[in-house]
C-alpha cells in the first residue's frame, strides 16, 4: 500500500483499489498509467502539450525511456524542469497541474512517482471542482478503468 503524500479529498476505497492494481503493474505500465494521467489532466486544465516545451520533451523523455531510449538522468532532469514550472505558478490549481506532469514524467525514474501523480490529479479536481466527490470519483474510476485496460 503507498502512502498517500499529499491532502486531498478523495474516494480512499477506489484509491485502494487502484493501488492493489498499481502494486502488480511493471515499471513500464506504471510509467505509461502516468503519462495518461498527466494528458487527461492537461485536459482538465484546458492546457496544449504544445503550450510548454518542457511538457513536449518530458513526456518525450519518458516514452523514450519505456522503449529504452533514454537515460534516468534524462528522465528526471526532464521532470526537474516540470517541477521548475509548477513552482512558478501563480495559482495552486496550475501549481498542481505541473505538480501531476512533473511526477508522471518522474515516473520513469521510480515507480512511486506514478501513484503520486494519480493523487495529484486528484488534488487538481479538487482545486477545479471544489467539494464535488463525483468528480473526484469519476477521475479515480477513470485512472481504475485506464489501468486496469493497461494490465490486460
Amino acid at each position: 500500500m503507498t502512502i498517500r503524500k499529499i491532502h486531498v479529498m478523495d474516494d480512499d476505497n477506489l484509491r485502494e483499489a487502484i493501488d492493489s492494481l498499481y502494486a502488480a503493474a511493471s515499471h513500464r505500465t506504471a510509467a505509461q498509467w502516468a503519462l495518461e494521467i498527466a494528458h487527461k489532466t492537461l485536459q482538465l486544465a484546458d492546457i496544449a502539450v504544445n503550450e510548454f516545451p518542457e511538457i513536449r520533451h518530458g513526456f518525450a523523455v519518458n516514452q523514450a525511456w519505456q522503449a529504452d531510449k533514454a537515460q534516468i538522468y534524462d528522465v528526471r532532469l526532464a521532470g526537474f524542469a516540470l517541477h521548475s514550472l509548477a513552482r512558478r505558478q501563480n495559482d495552486s490549481l496550475g501549481t498542481a497541474v505541473f505538480r501531476v506532469l512533473g511526477q508522471a514524467v518522474a515516473s520513469g525514474h521510480m515507480k512511486e512517482h506514478a501513484m503520486v501523480a494519480s493523487d495529484y490529479a486528484v488534488k487538481v479536481v479538487n482545486l477545479r471542482f471544489p467539494d464535488d466527490v463525483e468528480k473526484v470519483r469519476a477521475m479515480r474510476c477513470w485512472q481504475l478503468q485506464r489501468l486496469r485496460e493497461l494490465l490486460d
